[in-house]
């Protein structure tokens, strides 16, 4: 994952604290491996989208992307997509 939103660090976190939860509820790591997936893996593939939108837009001419991202911070969908990048709540607060 590109460093454009500064995520790659909380999702790969947020995913190893979903295997360990995963791994105490089922020592199978086949299974383990299969919650982890199913509870963090979508989550994080928002977040790497968003993350890799952001990333072409910095390809951009300046005079282009500064309209692009002028338009972005306006759109209420925008905000929404890049605020749930971060606010996941992570597994185990709710184990």
């Amino acid at each position: 994952m590109a460093p454009n939103l500064g995520r790659g660090g909380g999702c790969a976190l947020t995913n190893g604290l979903a295997l360990a939860v995963a791994l105490s509820e089922q020592p199978s790591l086949e299974v383990a491996l299969q919650r982890r997936v199913m509870r963090e893996r979508p989550h994080t593939e928002h977040t790497q989208r968003v993350s890799a939108l952001y990333g072409r837009v910095t390809t951009l001419p300046p005079s282009v992307r500064g309209a692009v991202l002028w338009l972005a911070g306006k759109s209420q969908w925008a905000m929404e997509q890049r605020m749930r990048t971060g606010l996941p709540l992570p597994t185990a607060a709710s184990a």
